[in-house]
């Protein structure tokens, strides 16, 4: 038989190999031992990544008229951006003298995915005002991780300025 033959006899028998190879990992009765004994591969496992345990880190610096510059980080030391396996960050502020006791008092700011953000605050909040805010890691399927400790500052008078791009 002459090797070009062979060779399309081979490619043939592939392409026909491959729908019952389909077939044998579709049926559930088949082991991964089965597999190997067919000398295929066996299935593969997926691991998720889950929401992250630990909270993040919220830094105010300047705060300009309206305009907070925020910036976040990962509580661990040796790391200065997001946690592993997070996505972005829910950021969330309240105005008043205090630390809210009930997490529905918390007003949800925005979602950010870097680790520099800057929140424009309304101008029916009193200038002078003190505001917390706090943040939490979100995974990329949505779910969250713990609130962080939450940091006070005093919001300055003026109107908004605009933002710089």
């Amino acid at each position: 038989m002459p090797v070009a033959a062979k060779t399309l006899a081979l490619s043939r028998m592939r392409e026909a190999a491959v729908p019952l190879t389909k077939i044998i990992y579709a049926t559930a009765s088949v082991t991964d031992g089965m597999l190997i004994g067919l000398g295929l591969l066996p299935r593969a496992t997926r691991t998720p990544i889950g929401a992250t345990m630990t909270a993040p880190v919220v830094e105010v610096g300047v705060v300009s008229g309206r305009v907070a510059n925020v910036r976040l980080h990962s509580s661990d030391a040796t790391r200065r951006g997001k946690e592993i396996g997070a996505k972005g960050c829910n950021l969330y502020s309240f105005v008043g003298p205090a630390v809210p006791t009930d997490p529905r008092d918390w007003r949800f700011e925005s979602m950010v995915t870097r680790t520099i953000a800057q929140i424009v605050f309304p101008a029916d909040v009193a200038s002078g005002a003190t505001v917390w805010l706090s943040a939490r890691w979100v995974s990329a399927r949505g779910a969250t991780g713990p609130a962080s400790e939450p940091v006070r500052f005093t919001l300055q008078g003026g109107p908004a300025l605009p933002v710089a791009a």
